[in-house]
């Protein structure tokens, strides 16, 4: 059995001299910060929630053309069940509670999408009659995904550089 001190990797931290402190880089200062934050612009929250609604269509359309009517609708429903709650979410989240306290308010608006989805998956035979469960369900995972795929996706708002922000 071989020793580990003897490994290039054991060799490499036993010859690392250098303290934690000299690695890390120098702190901004509150100005940096700022320059920064201003050039940093997230993606808007009504484009996750349409980006929702479009792939919730394109799923309900495809499962009418591939499988009829109760797939459809199902498919449709289940998007919907995705969407509508985060569409509220997003109205929410400009509440005055939400200005007021931000964790606060989103962890309420979180409640009441939770609340919201979970209310309208269970009014779904109700509303719809013959639901395709399946479909219903693949409808809701694709619209929840989008979320997902859109924080992926590179978005370029017209924003100033850190350099034009002090002029």
């Amino acid at each position: 059995m071989k020793s580990s001190a003897n490994s290039p990797v054991m060799a490499q931290v036993s010859e690392d001299t250098s303290s934690p402190e000299e690695e890390l880089p120098a702190p901004w200062s509150a100005e940096q910060a700022q320059a920064w934050r201003q050039t940093q612009q997230p993606m808007p929250l009504w484009l996750l929630v349409l980006a929702q609604f479009g792939v919730g269509a394109v799923t309900a359309l495809v499962a009418f053309a591939a499988f009829g009517v109760t797939a459809g609708l199902s498919a449709g429903y289940g998007a919907l069940c995705a969407a509508l709650p985060s569409a509220l979410l997003a109205r929410g989240m400009r509440s005055a509670l939400s200005r007021g306290n931000p964790v606060v308010g989103f962890m309420v608006w979180e409640l009441v999408k939770m609340a919201l989805g979970a209310a309208m998956l269970i009014a779904a035979p109700k509303l719809l009659g013959t639901v395709n469960w399946f479909a219903l369900l693949i409808g809701l995972i694709l619209t929840l995904k989008v979320i997902f795929l859109a924080a992926l996706w590179p978005y370029k708002a017209a924003t100033k550089s850190a350099g034009d922000l002090h002029n």
